[in-house]
């Protein structure tokens, strides 16, 4: 197959157009991204190739207990420091060729690790919260997943990937961004060590890093984002049975 003859339509639009990637099998591959701010309903993927077509349908629900507002409670000091126009401008500036940018090799098999032992690290704020930083009028989409616990605590790569960003920004303080394939990456911000250097191939569950509080950051842990290209997504799914925290994967029959 050659994937760039792959033609894709949404109706409704959901907004994204699937890059896909040849294997060393023939097959091409995609992942299909749904924004968690589509509207719910029932969506139609059409996909079509040399005269032959596919449709996906497929039935977009709300979770049950939706999304939440939460407040958090920062340091003056942190806030005046790592969340200014400047400072974020200079991240996304830094990191959107990133996201926008993917390698050629599928890398990632099968379910995907949380990002540290949960005995030790406890998961304090999910996917998909409004934040609320306290006594500011700052508020921002939560689009991973923060864990909380002793400095110093292992941060494990969630699947096998590529290291494609190892370094300090101060927003996000020392990061390290993992691309295991499809335009799937992960994201490991906040981090008081890191272990892997650009271009190491990590498998899953290797140290990549520590627990900390660099940058934008209220307490000792990690931030993990997934992201598909520039566009967020849920992790739960990615987990063990794949129906983590009432939000199912949805896949064709």
């Amino acid at each position: 197959n050659k994937a760039e003859n792959i033609q894709f339509t949404s109706e409704p639009d959901i907004g994204y157009t699937p890059k896909f990637f040849t294997q060393e099998d023939g097959l091409s591959y995609a992942l299909v991204p749904f924004k968690s701010d589509l509207e719910v309903g029932q969506y139609t993927l059409s996909f079509s190739y040399g005269g032959a077509s596919q449709n996906i349908n497929i039935d977009l629900k709300q979770r049950d207990n939706g999304f939440r507002t939460r407040e958090k409670t920062y340091a003056d000091a942190v806030v005046n420091s790592y969340y200014n126009d400047e400072v974020i401008a200079k991240t996304e500036e830094t990191l959107r060729p990133i996201a926008q940018s993917s390698v050629e090799k599928i890398y990632f098999e099968g379910s995907f690790l949380e990002a540290c032992d949960t005995k030790v690290g406890k998961l304090a704020t999910g996917y998909g919260h409004t934040i609320k930083v306290t006594g500011t009028d700052i508020s921002y989409f939560h689009s991973g997943v923060d864990y909380s616990g002793p400095a110093g605590t292992a941060v494990n790569a969630g699947n096998a990937g590529e290291v494609v960003f190892a370094d300090y920004l101060d927003h996000t303080g020392y990061i390290v961004v993992i691309d295991h394939g499809l335009g799937l990456k992960s994201w490991y911000a906040h981090l008081g060590k890191v272990a892997v250097k650009v271009g190491d191939v990590v498998a899953k569950g290797d140290k990549i890093g520590e627990f900390g509080s660099t940058g934008f950051a209220s307490e000792n842990g990690v931030h993990v984002g997934y992201t598909i290209f520039e566009t967020p997504v849920c992790q739960y799914t990615l987990w063990a049975d794949g129906n983590n925290k009432g939000v199912p994967v949805y896949k064709p029959e």
